[in-house]
């Protein structure tokens, strides 16, 4: 079980100890008692297996993927619109000016 299972684990047993979360009397915890309940057994030994872990790991080379070609994306889209967007802002800036002759 992981650190964080553990403390987690001991902290709804201490809880029940001092009585912050009541259990029901002679054990009849009914329907949804017992299938929170069994949700609870169920997250506990996934946790201590480590096997969700292990499932969600599996996705890491795509999200490296996505991320390299997103760059690429960025570099090549800013390659081809610097030099526009710079003859776009100078034009701006000397309209505004009046500096450089233009306007």
């Amino acid at each position: 079980m992981s650190g964080g299972a553990q403390v987690a684990a001991r902290g709804v047993d201490a809880s029940v100890r001092r009585g912050r979360i009541s259990q029901p009397e002679g054990g009849d915890m009914g329907r949804t008692g017992q299938a929170v309940k069994a949700r609870w057994r169920a997250w506990r030994s996934a946790v201590a297996s480590g096997s969700r872990h292990d499932r969600d790991r599996g996705d890491v080379p795509g999200w490296v993927m996505i991320t390299v070609m997103t760059a690429a994306l960025v570099v090549a889209i800013a390659t081809l619109a610097t030099p526009a967007l710079q003859n776009l802002f100078t034009s701006a800036i000397n309209s505004v000016s009046g500096i450089g002759g233009g306007g």
